[in-house]
C-alpha cells in the first residue's frame, strides 16, 4: 500500500478533529468506525495531534491557528414581521448545517439569545472572507427574517471549553 500524501492526511486530520469538536467524547474505537480507519491508526492521528499541539486539552480543544482556522461570533437581529413556517423550518433544520458543511465551515454554537440580538453563532472559518460568505449565505436563505447580522472576530481566546487557553497572555499587546 503506498503512502497516504500530507494532503490526504491533512484532510483526515480535518475530518477527525471536525468529529471531535462535535462530540469531544469520541473513542478511538468510535472515530475508527465512523470514518473506516483502523484503530492503530486514529490513536496514531490522535498522538500526532497531541505532541504537535494541535489538541491542547480534553474535551477537544483546538489551536485553530494550526488548522487555518479563525472563530467568528454572528449576532443576528430578526425583523419584526411574522416568520413564515418553512423559514422557521430551514432555521431549526438543517439547512444552516448543509450550508456549513459545504463551505467548510464548522459551527460551534447557535443559539436563541435573549438581548438587543435574537440569535448568536460562533463558527471556525479560514478567513473572514470566508465568514462574511457564510454570514451572506444565512442573508440568502432567512433574507425575510434577518435584520440585521454583525460578524465579531476572536482575536484571543482567553477560557475555551472550561479550559485557560495556552493563547491568552498575547492579550497583553492589545493594553
Amino acid at each position: 500500500m503506498s503512502k497516504t500524501s500530507r494532503e490526504q492526511i491533512n484532510k483526515q486530520e480535518f475530518m477527525v478533529m471536525k468529529e471531535l469538536i462535535i462530540n469531544g467524547k469520541a473513542s478511538v474505537n468510535g472515530l475508527a468506525n465512523k470514518f473506516k480507519f483502523s484503530r492503530q491508526k486514529i490513536w496514531r492521528m490522535l498522538k500526532s495531534l497531541e505532541k504537535r499541539k494541535v489538541i491542547v486539552g480534553y474535551h477537544a480543544v483546538i489551536d485553530r491557528k494550526q488548522l487555518g482556522l479563525q472563530k467568528y461570533t454572528f449576532l443576528i437581529k430578526r425583523s419584526i414581521g411574522p416568520t413564515e413556517k418553512n423559514n422557521l423550518d430551514a432555521l431549526l433544520g438543517s439547512a444552516i448545517q448543509k450550508k456549513a458543511d459545504a463551505m467548510d465551515i464548522i459551527i460551534d454554537t447557535f443559539s436563541y439569545v435573549n438581548g438587543r440580538y435574537d440569535f448568536s453563532f460562533s463558527i471556525y472559518a479560514k478567513d473572514l472572507i470566508q465568514a462574511k460568505k457564510f454570514s451572506f449565505a444565512l442573508i440568502n436563505i432567512f433574507n425575510v427574517i434577518i435584520e440585521d447580522i454583525t460578524v465579531l472576530e476572536e482575536l484571543v481566546p482567553i477560557i475555551e471549553d472550561g479550559i485557560l487557553h495556552p493563547d491568552r497572555k498575547s492579550l497583553t499587546e492589545f493594553f
